[in-house]
């Protein structure tokens, strides 16, 4: 398809108190190149290797017009993490994959922001 992409502000460490923890996480990602019409696209979590449990497994389609024309694709997800670990953040379109990325869960007490509560 040779798509051009790109996935923006990913936090690749995260930390959580307890296991299993549920993390509310954003994700972004834009394309262009695409062919004309419905493109399948798709955005997975997992656990990293071949029997890797997916803990996001979201797909859906896109009109695209074809060309140089940007196309984004935005998803908003409640994920519960196993355990700490290594996971792989995985987005395609039209069966390619775009870009693959690795996100770290930490055990340990959260981050909290001077003057906050």
């Amino acid at each position: 398809m040779g798509l051009s992409k790109s996935l923006p502000g990913v936090f690749v460490h995260r930390r959580a108190e307890a296991f299993p923890a549920e993390i509310p996480l954003h994700f972004y990602f834009s394309f262009t190149g695409a062919r004309q019409g419905l493109v399948p696209v798709r955005l997975r979590l997992a656990a990293p290797g071949d029997r890797g449990t997916a803990l996001l497994d979201y797909s859906s389609q896109m009109d695209c017009p074809g060309g140089l024309d940007v196309r984004e694709f935005m998803v908003q997800a409640r994920v519960t993490f196993p355990e700490p670990g290594a996971y792989v953040l995985e987005a395609s379109a039209g069966g390619e994959v775009l870009i693959e990325r690795a996100l770290f869960l930490h055990p340990g007490r959260l981050h909290v922001a001077a003057g906050a509560g």
